[in-house]
């Protein structure tokens, strides 16, 4: 009997038609199975249920994947471009040892929605394995600190104890509920619905979270977002152009949110679940 594939790694995984797997360290040769168009792809380790990492882009997806190949093979660990992902894939896979495969799903989509695309299936993954992916979010391998500084030269380097805060547990994935402006949207408790004015911001506490901006003569959910002081972002929305002059937020917050990268996950199972019931990301998500 043949071994269950976990649906992430389906070629039919939510909908989209995505390629054979093959070797993340594979020669050019093998990687003219790769579109050269632009869409997403995704990064698994032989022998794991979960995936590593998802990403998009909107120009080449056989040289986007192909400058993640040169960042993960390299002899020192590479700085964060022209591939953001590069590091900690490099890490993970000197401390796991993990051999990388990659598959790629060809989409036209513009940015705003293919990085919904993305943040939804993100959310996928994340409701089917009960984890995140490991280099999405800004996490990192809690033993290895980042790149300080790429005009200095100055590298990252391992950790005599695990003492990376990016690198710690990933929250517990949001599950659908409810309608984007109800006040338990996503099994979270939202704070009232206010007009976001300058006078109002007085109200909001200085405390990390994620928030909610909307048309509020509509009813529609125009942008997602998150921040470590809520008050302080909803200050430079309050400055920002938006389509309609009667608006409205509110914000919300649980444990754990003083974390960059669990902000982010937050955030993004937002944007995701908002997307896999629209199709599109909110009106000013970009």
């Amino acid at each position: 009997m043949s071994e269950r594939v976990p649906d992430c790694q389906k070629e039919t995984w939510r909908g989209l038609r995505w390629s054979a797997w093959i070797s993340l360290e594979g020669d050019n040769e093998v990687y003219k199975q790769l579109a050269n168009t632009g869409g997403l792809y995704r990064i698994r380790a032989v022998g794991h249920d979960s995936l590593i990492y998802i990403g998009q882009t909107g120009r080449n997806l056989r040289e986007r994947l192909r400058a993640l190949r040169k960042g993960v093979v390299a002899d020192e660990m590479p700085f964060n471009d022209p591939h953001t992902a590069a590091p900690n894939l490099w890490v993970w896979q000197r401390e796991g040892r993990l051999q990388y495969e990659c598959s790629v799903a060809t989409v036209e989509l513009d940015t705003p929605n293919r990085q919904a695309l993305e943040d939804m299936l993100l959310w996928a993954h994340r409701i089917e394995t009960g984890k995140s992916t490991l280099c999405n979010y800004g996490r990192f391998h809690p033993h290895w600190m980042k790149f300080l500084d790429r005009r200095k030269g100055i590298r990252g380097y391992r950790l005599e104890w695990p003492g990376n805060p990016s690198g710690g547990y990933c929250t517990q994935p949001l599950q659908l509920h409810g309608r984007e402006l109800d006040d338990d949207w996503m099994g979270l408790v939202w704070s009232s619905n206010v007009p976001l004015t300058k006078a109002n911001l007085k109200i909001v506490p200085c405390i990390a979270g994620v928030y909610r901006i909307f048309a509020q003569d509509k009813r529609e959910l125009l942008y997602i977002g998150e921040s470590k002081d809520i008050r302080q972002r909803l200050t430079t929305h309050v400055k920002s152009v938006w389509p309609t002059s009667v608006l409205a937020f509110s914000w919300s917050t649980m444990d754990g949110m003083d974390s960059s990268h669990h902000r982010h996950e937050i955030e993004v199972d937002l944007i995701g679940a908002f997307y896999s019931v629209h199709k599109r990301p909110p009106a000013c998500q970009c």
